[in-house]
């Protein structure tokens, strides 16, 4: 297997990463970008149930469009897309480049880069293993990649304004939040983590997660009637449309086990983290899930949680860290993750990125 390969030999490079020259881990961090980047620009259209649609759709207008009036006409019509970041990139790139491959290979780099760029600040910050993080994203989040195209790209840019919101850089955090506006309008869930890390009050924390939940369980008829009578708010339509919702039952379940092992081995006073660390990440993947059960409104909403998620598979690492089985809890959560993997994308076909298909 094609991403198997990719996965674990990616990970034993950043095995013992720490300890490398300068020189030698921007090394080891380049190679596993561009490895990873040209695995993701060199599939076919068929790989990734949305690559075929508007990814290939705009390219596809972008060449035959002399003008980008006229391409951001004919795309806005066709398929209804807003986004004028992914346009952006998608036109300048079809005029400089004129290759579809090659624009499958850049934004994988803007993805793959921006998530290697959040992992190295977390890693130092919280002195964990990169090569769990690395892992972690992976198994659960780089297939995806290969198919919500949009997203993700909104999702990088979000990434890299919380590095510079923490390193005090605030100018290219305030601009890197608002080019994640103009790839996907849903980066709005990230300013979540904000609101959940600078909350003291745990009882404005559990007010912000039940209105999440309470607009899960059903109860969002005044929200869609809003959507339907503003016209600014009428982009949000679509995520309150309850025609595909599916709960996958599997990843919830996966997900809680974020919170589930963490909590556990606090508790048992296996792991020796801050409560404040705790209670941020506790609270942090309480709303992750949340979001996530959006899925039970439609296929859409539920991917609002992916904002959160990249800071959410930080939390077992910085327990495991902390804790006397570092060793144990490391290889165990390891297992997990390519199991997980194995079962959401070779069992269950998630993403309709397995088996790889590549163009050479």
């Amino acid at each position: 297997m094609v991403y198997f390969v990719f996965f674990i030999i990616s990970v034993l490079m950043l095995l013992g990463y720490n300890n490398r020259t300068r020189y030698g881990k921007r090394s080891i961090l380049f190679t596993i970008l561009i490895s990873f980047s040209l695995l993701s620009g060199l599939r076919t259209a068929a790989i990734g149930s949305d690559t075929s649609a508007y990814p290939l759709g705009c390219y596809q207008v972008a060449a035959f469009t002399s003008t980008f009036t006229d391409f951001n006409n004919r795309v806005s019509d066709l398929y209804f897309m807003n986004e004028i970041g992914y346009k952006v990139l998608a036109y300048v790139c079809n005029k400089i480049f004129n290759d579809f491959n090659f624009f499958l290979f850049l934004c994988a780099v803007i993805v793959n880069g921006s998530f290697l760029y959040f992992f190295t600040h977390l890693a130092k910050k919280y002195k964990i293993h990169l090569w769990i993080l690395w892992l972690s994203y992976c198994c659960i989040m780089f297939n995806q990649s290969l198919n919500l195209a949009k997203q993700y790209l909104s999702i990088s840019l979000c990434l890299i304004a919380y590095v510079n919101f923490e390193k005090d850089r605030k100018k290219i955090g305030i601009a890197a939040f608002v080019g994640a506006l103009t790839f996907h309008f849903t980066s709005v869930a990230f300013l979540c983590i904000y609101f959940l890390k600078y909350l003291k009050s745990s009882l404005l924390r559990i007010a912000l997660i039940a209105c999440i939940i309470i607009t899960v369980s059903g109860n969002y008829i005044i929200i869609k009637e809003l959507t339907s009578r503003f016209e600014i708010f009428h982009r949000f339509a679509v995520y309150l449309g309850n025609k595909d919702g599916d709960v996958p039952l599997f990843e919830v379940l996966y997900h809680s086990l974020f919170l589930v092992v963490p909590f556990i081995l606090y508790k048992a006073k296996k792991t020796f983290i801050s409560k404040e660390i705790f209670s941020e990440f506790s609270y942090l993947i309480i709303a992750e899930i949340s979001f996530f059960m959006f899925n039970y409104i439609s296929a859409q909403a539920g991917r609002m949680g992916l904002y959160l998620l990249p800071l959410c598979l930080a939390f077992i690492p910085i327990v495991a860290v902390n804790s006397n089985y570092r060793k144990t809890i490391h290889f165990i959560y390891a297992v997990s993750l390519l199991a997980f993997w194995y079962v959401t994308i070779v069992i269950q076909g998630s993403t309709c990125t397995y088996p790889y298909e590549s163009i050479l």
